[in-house]
């Protein structure tokens, strides 16, 4: 079955040769511009049309989802003479709002934890932010390369992620930036279900590789892993926000 989680592996090498390469890199790295949508597995013409369609809609009504907008408004914030954990806040504010924009088209809705049972991977300083969001002890991870994590992190169906309860994210304020990106723009949710074969799996999404590849050039040097290696799951939640 194919792996379910953020792809890392592939933008740690745009980033490694500078903050500059983010924006000269994006023309090779997405097609039509971002208006072609990413998909886990082929698309049939409707589904492709159909997702065209509210690419098109969405860019018309939001025009800084436009890639070439997004990328300067991160490079902006990367620029900024702030500290790291600052201009990682300002970027997840930024992720937030271009997710918003995705929602009228998106079959995302609350109770839906297909996403839940991904592989998460997440940086030391979200991992902070969950524990103290969450009242949870942080358990250590190796230090790893960025790259390896992606092949350290199992694919398919995962226990459920370690701050879900009652069917809703109980740290949704301080979600991790892969939890914040994700989205589907197709019909339903059900084609994020882990356990579709992956000839049955469909999940098209809007290409947001600037906010991902500026965010990562943020927390390159960190330890990385799942979600759930920082928070083992035979802890129990003490404190969390609903949402």
């Amino acid at each position: 079955m194919r792996k379910r989680h953020t792809s890392i592996a592939g933008s740690v090498e745009i980033i490694r040769t500078g903050t500059d390469a983010i924006h000269t890199s994006l023309p090779s790295t997405l097609e039509d511009g971002g208006t072609r949508p990413n998909a886990c597995g082929p698309l049939n013409i409707e589904q492709h049309e159909m997702v065209r369609q509210k690419i098109r809609a969405m860019l018309a009504a939001k025009p800084f989802m436009q890639i070439p907008e997004m990328t300067r408004a991160v490079s902006r914030v990367i620029g900024e003479n702030a500290s790291i954990r600052s201009r990682a806040a300002r970027l997840q504010i930024l992720a937030d709002k271009c997710v918003d924009a995705l929602t009228p088209y998106s079959a995302c809705r609350p109770g839906c934890t297909h996403c839940c049972h991904f592989a998460v991977a997440i940086c030391a300083t979200e991992a902070e932010a969950l524990a103290k969001a969450s009242g949870r002890t942080i358990a250590s991870v190796p230090v790893r390369e960025l790259s390896s994590v992606e092949s350290a992190i199992s694919g398919g169906r995962q226990p459920p992620c370690p701050f879900l309860a009652d069917g809703r994210c109980s740290v949704y304020a301080v979600r991790p930036m892969s939890c914040r990106l994700h989205h589907s723009l197709d019909a339903t949710p059900t084609q994020c279900d882990v356990d579709l074969p992956p000839e049955q799996s469909h999940v098209p999404k809007y290409q947001m590789k600037p906010l991902e590849l500026g965010y990562l050039s943020l927390m390159l040097n960190q330890v990385w892993g799942d979600i759930r290696e920082f928070f083992p799951q035979n802890e129990t939640i003490q404190i969390g926000r609903s949402a």
